[in-house]
């Protein structure tokens, strides 16, 4: 289940003021799945300033009674026009976010509805944004309005809701689909996405391979149906098919080379060292890669480049065996922020991996702060497991005492049985606590080698 919020502060203002309130809207991540309750509240005017601009939901207790008539407030539609100020209000705090044009305000709201919630949600990531700036700038179909009222669906996480419309498009629209190629593709390709974000892995592949065929194969662009099956087929732990489907397209496509990275990582996390078609190990060919997409970060767009930025701290890791740990954390940092302006939900991925280098320094205290962080970002199972497991090995194997909303061991293992990752990581785990042959070698993979999400 959806909950309408993620996390709840209680300030209490007899003992904090304007300036405590600045730092710690500034200082954490504050969405509009953040309640905030201030108790003994004198400036309520300064209270809604700021819930105006960070838009967290609000409950306060006034300090005395004060001149407000809490009986008046009307609930209004939202109009079009209205949407620029929005904007306006959102991107004060996120400068990353690119400014919006008329046209595409229109596209926006038609494609909403006027839904508030559905427009705000746009409004407040790069990637969205650019989302309806392409859907903007292109002439549209009645089934591309549909299609792209679909995916607004998927951005903001409601998944079953984009599936059950997908089948109503189907109903009303199923003798037009065969008979339109790119239609079908289109379709098919958003059923696949769909199924993948619902965990289904197996009938994304199987959609894609429909795609495969020709006459719809036509309508690959950008190799993104290859991008597409290796992003399902590591999810299933199918590594190697997906780098090789990969390694086929990295000379044409840098969105390939960068979603290799994450993919070797993972494999030397785990002490999986071969790697398809090279002598080269897991770790190896992860560094060769890097350099390499590193040195073409140019020819990305601003997500792959930042995808790129956020495994430079754990190459220099790497390469440099003494790494200087501020050195790590500038570089991290750098990307931690690149993603805060953006609104990016990735920014999730950052905290992760900044988390993982605390915890190879053995700063724990810092490392389950950031991966508390990651879990605030986006609600995602695959986050969810991987944050929870870390954290895991290091109560029960490291037996360090921390401060973490942890969920219990059977909890862990329900989410392990659609996550092969998560799977290999937790039968890692149980060999230290049970002292198995291999406990030493497994520890010192923990201790030393960074664990990506996946």
């Amino acid at each position: 289940m959806d909950l309408p919020y993620k996390v709840a502060y209680y300030i209490d203002l007899h003992t904090k003021n304007n300036t405590d309130i600045d730092n710690f809207l500034e200082n954490n991540t504050i969405t509009n799945k953040t309640v905030l309750i201030f108790d003994h509240v004198e400036d309520l005017n300064y209270i809604l300033f700021k819930q105006s601009i960070y838009h967290f939901q609000l409950i306060y207790i006034l300090n005395s009674a004060k001149e407000y008539n809490f009986f008046r407030h009307q609930i209004s539609p939202f109009h079009e026009k209205n949407i620029d100020e929005l904007h306006r209000k959102i991107r004060y705090n996120y400068s990353g976010i690119d400014s919006i044009t008329e046209s595409e305000i229109q596209a926006l709201y038609r494609l909403t509805e006027g839904n508030i919630g559905q427009i705000h949600f746009m409004l407040s990531s790069q990637k969205t944004v650019k989302w309806i700036k392409d859907t903007a700038a292109g002439k549209q179909t009645e089934y591309d309005e549909e299609f792209n009222k679909i995916k607004i669906l998927l951005f903001i996480g409601r998944y079953e809701e984009a599936q059950n419309r997908l089948k109503q498009f189907y109903l009303e629209n199923g003798q037009y689909i065969y008979q339109n190629n790119l239609l079908y593709y289109t379709y098919i390709l958003l059923k696949a996405d769909c199924e993948h974000l619902l965990n289904n892995y197996e009938k994304a592949l199987s959609l894609l391979t429909i795609l495969e065929a020709s006459p719809y194969v036509a309508n690959n662009k950008n190799y993104e149906l290859e991008l597409y099956k290796a992003h399902y087929k590591k999810h299933m732990w199918k590594c190697n098919d997906a780098l090789v489907i990969l390694k086929q397209i990295q000379h044409d496509s840098y969105s390939a080379k960068v979603d290799s990275l994450g993919i070797l990582l993972a494999k030397y996390f785990v002490n999986d060292l071969s790697v398809p078609n090279t002598e080269d190990d897991s770790l190896s060919e992860f560094c060769r890669i890097y350099s390499d997409a590193y040195r073409k970060i140019n020819n990305g767009n601003d997500r792959d480049t930042l995808k790129c930025k956020r495994y430079t701290s754990a190459y220099l890791y790497y390469k440099n065996k003494n790494s200087d740990l501020n050195e790590l954390l500038s570089k991290i940092n750098e990307v931690i922020d690149a993603y805060k302006s953006q609104q990016d939900r990735l920014l999730a991925n950052a905290y992760f991996m900044r988390g993982e280098i605390f915890r190879i320094y053995k700063q724990y205290e810092k490392a389950v702060q950031d991966y508390s962080k990651t879990n605030l970002v986006t609600v995602d199972n695959n986050i969810i497991v991987q944050t929870n497991l870390i954290v895991f090995y290091l109560k029960q194997c490291k037996k360090v005492n921390c401060v973490f909303h942890s969920l219990s061991a059977n909890e862990i293992i329900n989410l392990c049985r659609n996550n092969s990752y998560a799977n290999k990581v937790w039968n890692r785990i149980n060999s230290i606590l049970l002292n198995d042959p291999n406990k030493d070698i497994i520890e010192e993979c923990f201790d030393n080698r960074i664990m990506p999400i996946l």
